[in-house]
């Protein structure tokens, strides 16, 4: 019988799941319920995943040229 691990970060994600951490850590120790701090790890992996995501579609804000 196996068991299932949860799934680990490729390196593309480890700046989003490392901000998650901080995050979620960042608000415990300021006194947030459990549900306050996973809230707020969600919105620090879209915040990253929308830089990506802009960074590399709609660079021109970014001063690179825009990507096909």
């Amino acid at each position: 019988m196996s068991i299932d691990l949860p799934p680990m970060p490729t390196e593309d994600r480890l700046p989003a799941w490392r901000r998650a951490c901080l995050a979620y850590s960042e608000m415990r120790q300021a006194g947030a319920t459990d549900q306050e701090a996973h809230e707020a790890a969600v919105a620090a992996v879209q915040t990253v995943n929308a830089i990506a995501y802009a960074t590399r579609y709609r660079s021109i804000g970014f001063g690179k040229a825009q990507s096909t």
